[in-house]
């Protein structure tokens, strides 16, 4: 008998991951205005999260942490280069559903895939079809137009 599937908690990840980043952010001034500003490399920060965060999330709770008004990304770290970003407030379960419910970060299982890709291909067909009857219908009419003497 197989293990049950285990549920994902992506929002305690984010909330995690957030609070780490938190952690290492300093108050900084911009426009007059106090704000929570993150500058070093978010690789190492990521890495060092307790219990540790598998690499196969990083780009979803990023963009889970950017979707839901967490951080606003200023600059993109690289190998020399530093990652800047401004925090603003851990992400809030409801936010952190509502990301995951957007259309662009569902799973599909195989067989919904499978099953989807079925039915855009009859989808498809169909329209195929319909273009090809009004593109004939067209053309009976244009050539119907044609053989129509003018009056004059």
């Amino acid at each position: 008998m197989s293990e049950p599937v285990r549920e994902v908690n992506h929002y305690d990840k984010g909330k995690r991951l957030y609070e780490a980043i938190d952690a290492r952010g300093e108050i900084d001034t911009v426009d007059d205005m106090p704000v929570k500003m993150f500058t070093g490399s978010i690789i190492e920060v990521y890495k060092n999260v307790r219990p540790k965060l598998s690499m196969s999330d990083y780009g979803r709770l990023f963009r889970g942490l950017k979707q839901t008004g967490s951080i606003t990304l200023l600059q993109k770290g690289a190998r020399n280069t530093n990652t800047i970003m401004a925090l603003h407030h851990p992400p809030t379960p409801e936010q952190w559903q509502a990301y995951e419910r957007s259309p662009l970060t569902r799973k599909l299982a195989s067989g919904n895939l499978s099953s989807e890709l079925a039915d855009l291909r009859k989808e498809v067909e169909t329209l195929r079809t319909r273009l090809n009857q009004v593109v004939q219908l067209n053309g009976l009419q244009d050539a119907g137009e044609q053989e129509t003497p003018t009056q004059t």
